[in-house]
């Protein structure tokens, strides 16, 4: 194959997989938070905490229930497959405070060394 075809075949393989993966791409470009959206989290941060000891969804659901009902805490997420609770909280949250609600809701939690 001399370069010119190779150009070709390239070109063609490039156009089909901008036609198949095109509109999953825009809808991912579309996802991203815009500026207002980021500015308003400007004075929160995520943290990430270790739950080693959940075994269901129950445990997930109680733990995700304490965080969220607990003051400054904006979003929360428990993942049973990775032993995670991921939160969004006001900078004004300890760490400290969200490892006792975790510990109070039956969770063994640690923030996990980076």
């Amino acid at each position: 194959m001399n370069a010119r075809q190779l150009n070709i075949a390239l070109g063609i393989a490039a156009a089909l997989l901008l036609l198949v993966g095109g509109p999953w791409l825009f809808s991912q470009m579309k996802s991203l938070p815009g500026t207002g959206e980021l500015a308003a989290r400007s004075g929160q941060r995520i943290v990430m905490i270790a739950v080693d000891n959940l075994r269901s969804q129950h445990d997930c659901d109680s733990i995700r229930e304490a965080l969220a009902a607990t003051p400054g805490v904006r979003e929360c997420e428990v993942r049973l497959g990775q032993l995670r609770a991921f939160v969004i909280a006001d900078a004004t949250v300890s760490d400290d405070s969200l490892l006792s609600v975790v510990r109070r809701a039956g969770g063994a939690a640690r923030i996990p060394e980076r």
